[in-house]
């Protein structure tokens, strides 16, 4: 079952506003596998997936690892992967580039104002 990016961004946003980010990952570790949490379990397991995936994901910001995080959720990995440009710029750290790749899809035309807020997110390094 895929679940809404747009919940993950939040959930996201709401873990760093209450000063939880430091310690998500403890937090994740010790409930893994609780089926009350199945977010947080699909968070880690995404995360651990573009981190194999690609190598350079563990050195991006904050703001950028939850922007790759949001449209993996929405795309998954095999998709995600068919963004070849994108993957390649955002590999040499060409932000401006990667983020106009993302935009230039049927991804975005479908996703909307979403796209706009996470592109702007590997855009910045900000959060939107």
């Amino acid at each position: 079952m895929k679940v809404c990016a747009t919940r993950c961004t939040c959930v996201l946003k709401a873990m760093k506003r209450l000063a939880l980010a430091e310690t998500s990952q403890k937090v994740v570790r010790s409930i893994q596998g609780r089926s009350r949490f199945p977010l947080i379990n699909d968070i880690e397991r995404v995360q651990n997936e573009l981190g194999r995936s690609f190598p350079w994901f563990s050195d991006l910001d904050e703001a950028r690892r939850d922007a790759m995080i949001d449209i993996a959720f929405n795309l998954g990995l095999t998709r995600l992967r068919s963004f070849v440009n994108a993957l390649e710029a955002m590999a040499h750290g060409q932000y401006e580039i990667a983020a106009n790749e993302f935009m230039d899809s049927r991804w975005s035309q479908q996703v909307g104002n979403r796209a706009v807020e996470v592109t702007e997110m590997i855009r910045t390094g900000e959060y939107q």
